[in-house]
């Protein structure tokens, strides 16, 4: 506003510095980083054209590491805003969550087995698959199928080599791999009377038992060995022969169980609930035991207890002091005698409550 004044010569400069409330050298004052500035702008442009994904951190450590420059990263970075080079920040998606419905737990075997794939590579880079089938029960793995292909022919020959030993369950829960949707499946589960059971697409936690059970092979098994394959020759693993693969297959799946097989899961079921049974009793016994003893002890005279050393009760330097001189029961204060008639003597009977408590 003063600058056009002044160059029309309207006005000389210390009427319009006062006029505008502003000091004569603030008027002639000229910015020495004017050309740093530019230089600055130039570099980031150049930076932002060459490194697209490049945002303003790896700018400045670019231009303070590499090219040595001790500009300060705040004026660095007014000068980036200024350019309006800053990137886009994409916003996270928020998603709405249902709350999931916990998975039902079978309530005998063969009830519902549950199977999925998993991937795996050679020592030479080849992939090759397995099939993991499970029982929910008792997360026993029924068995685990190897090979390069494994389409829908193999899963159900697969399911009938198993099931000629395990049983026939009653529903089998999987993903909506190609595998399992196909009509191969489908023809034989309805053939065998089984029911195949489909979770939503995107949910891997409604069949969290075999996932669980795939962790387990990839750590325990998977990730332990490294397997090659001989062109003409069995695959075999790098220091042990894989002709055993069979063998492992049938110790990993008994080891990798968290319950026992069939009879020895059900005997070991009754048993536990029965100790459950035992132990419950027991703590209810010792319960009113402890119930009965406290309310014996009120109900016993305490004079009686305090002046009297050949009762069986407590010590007298553990009851209270006060103390009639003759009681109910006919202890008498001088001489520290009981009566005859007493029933808390030792010399007299013990009493019936009593003997009942002591399991006498």
């Amino acid at each position: 506003m003063a600058q056009p004044l002044i160059q029309a010569k309207r006005a000389s400069l210390r009427l319009v510095c006062a006029a505008l409330g502003i000091s004569p050298s603030g008027y002639r004052y000229r910015s020495k980083r004017s050309t740093e500035n530019a230089e600055i702008a130039d570099w980031l442009l150049r930076l932002t054209a060459t490194h697209r994904t490049w945002g303003f951190g790896l700018c400045f450590l670019y231009l303070r590491n590499v090219k040595g420059f001790r500009w300060n990263h705040k004026r660095v970075y007014r000068i980036y805003r200024d350019l309006a080079l800053n990137l886009r920040i994409k916003p996270k998606k928020r998603l709405v969550r249902e709350t999931p419905q916990p998975l039902t737990v079978p309530d005998h075997i063969n009830a519902v087995w549950s199977m999925d794939f998993m991937h795996d590579q050679l020592a030479d880079g080849r992939a090759f698959r397995l099939l993991n089938v499970i029982d929910d029960f008792n997360r026993e793995g029924l068995g685990i199928e190897v090979d390069f292909s494994l389409p829908a022919v193999r899963v159900t020959r697969t399911l009938d080599r198993i099931i000629e030993w395990r049983g026939k369950p009653d529903a089998i829960r999987c993903d909506n791999g190609p595998e399992y949707i196909s009509e191969i499946l489908k023809t034989w589960a309805e053939q065998q009377g089984i029911q195949i059971n489909y979770i939503q697409p995107g949910k891997p936690q409604q069949n969290a038992y075999v996932e669980r059970y795939n962790r387990t092979v990839r750590y325990e098994w998977l990730a332990q060995y490294l397997f090659e394959f001989k062109m003409g020759g069995l695959p075999r693993e790098r220091g042990v022969f894989t002709h055993q693969l069979a063998q492992w297959q049938s110790e990993f799946c008994a080891s990798a169980s968290m319950r026992p097989d069939r009879e020895e899961s059900q005997n070991l079921r009754s048993l536990k609930a029965e100790n459950q049974r035992l132990a419950r009793e027991l703590q209810r016994k010792e319960k009113a035991l402890a119930e009965a003893a406290a309310l014996l002890i009120l109900q016993i005279p305490t004079g009686h207890k305090k002046r009297c050393g050949r009762c069986w009760g407590a010590r007298s330097n553990d009851l209270p002091s006060a103390a009639p001189a003759t009681d109910r029961l006919g202890h008498r204060g001088h001489g520290g005698r009981c009566s005859p008639r007493s029933s808390l003597c030792r010399t007299g009977p013990e009493p019936a409550h009593l003997a009942t408590l002591a399991g006498r």
